[in-house]
């Protein structure tokens, strides 16, 4: 341990060694040598101040304390506030002039500052210059105990609040989780019950300038996770933010796992504008957009949503996705229903030959 803690220099007095024992041994494993001190330079220690259980780590503040070799009967301890969160130019002032007077106090003498912040003081009068009743500068673990009452009731209430704020998003959260799953399990139940989720006719004037919604009939159901996809006719930018708006503006759908969709649109000078989103579902907007590419699908918005069940299923929820969205797009006519993917791409070849290689 003294190895640990440098007791062995010749730098140390022997109040400071009996000192440094006891801090080590009573605010341990928060009070350690500083690193990177050398042998000719003072020494220097790293203190975690105790704060109350409940409050996060990070809050507890850090100081450095450097004891330099006139330690402790002519110079005092210099504090450096290493980590302390939340603090004021104040409260380091405050600490600092706190330490000064009452190192300067059991030396009889007055304390002040200099213009780097490091307490100095001058004694009073007494044998060898000290005062006669002076405990000899020692006052460390008094200023740490004083630190911390002064740093609880300075920031106690400022963490309380913060704590508080935090348990009630932990609650505001839990709940919302708590209802997001009890809307699945009902999307599960009714889907079992009669084959369709308990949703509301989607399909009607979804928004001003689009008068119908398609969806298939068939939800896709694996392992408890349901896959239900809705398209539509679009003639301009706007339409698909518009369509996702409109589809998550219902609960069920907005309380949905992923609502992942894609698009394509033809633009008046023949470009063709395409984008997806994978709402959390990672590449599966990518595939949902390549096919609508396989297909020649133009001006057309879909949207495939699912509710998780609670096991994950791997590749096989990717081909669900893809067809689900070829059922959406089957019941509005951009797919013919007997057609699988292996046609739409010996189709999308054909077309591209008759094209004569044209890009």
């Amino acid at each position: 341990m003294d190895d640990d803690l440098g007791l062995d220099s010749p730098l140390l007095s022997g109040d400071a060694r009996d000192e440094i024992e006891a801090l080590a041994a009573i605010y341990a494993p928060h009070f350690v040598r500083a690193p990177h001190a050398t042998a000719s330079s003072d020494l220097a220690y790293l203190i975690t101040v105790p704060m109350p259980d409940s409050w996060p780590a990070h809050l507890h503040p850090r100081l450095r304390l450097t004891f330099p070799g006139a330690y402790p009967l002519h110079a005092p301890v210099a504090v450096h506030f290493d980590a302390c969160p939340l603090w004021s130019g104040d409260m380091r002032s405050h600490a600092t002039s706190e330490l000064a007077t009452m190192w300067a106090a059991t030396n009889g003498g007055c304390a002040a500052l200099d213009e780097g912040g490091i307490v100095f003081a001058r004694a009073g009068k007494g044998s060898a210059g000290l005062h006669p009743n002076c405990h000899h500068g020692i006052v460390l673990f008094d200023w740490i105990e004083w630190l911390r009452e002064y740093v609880a009731s300075e920031l106690g209430p400022m963490v309380d609040a913060m704590l508080a704020a935090q348990q009630n998003s932990a609650a505001s959260d839990d709940v919302a989780s708590a209802a997001k799953a009890e809307a699945m399990a009902r999307v599960v139940e009714k889907v079992a019950e009669t084959g369709r989720p308990d949703l509301p006719d989607l399909t009607v004037a979804p928004t001003p300038t689009i008068g119908r919604l398609y969806s298939h009939s068939d939800p896709i159901i694996d392992r408890k996770s349901v896959f239900l996809a809705h398209s539509a006719y679009i003639s301009s930018p706007t339409d698909p933010a518009a369509l996702t708006a409109y589809l998550t503006s219902h609960r069920r759908i907005a309380r949905a796992t992923h609502n992942i969709t894609a698009y394509r649109l033809e633009m008046p000078n023949g470009i063709m504008h395409q984008d997806c989103d994978d709402d959390g579902e990672d590449a599966a907007g990518k595939r949902l957009l390549h096919l609508l590419q396989l297909v020649g699908a133009r001006n057309v918005w879909v949207c495939v949503t699912r509710w998780y069940g609670g096991i994950q299923l791997g590749p096989d929820r990717f081909a669900h996705i893809n067809n689900a969205a070829r059922a959406a797009l089957v019941s509005m006519g951009v797919v013919e229903g007997a057609e699988t993917s292996q046609e739409a791409r010996r189709k999308a070849a054909a077309a591209a030959a008759a094209g004569g290689g044209r890009r």
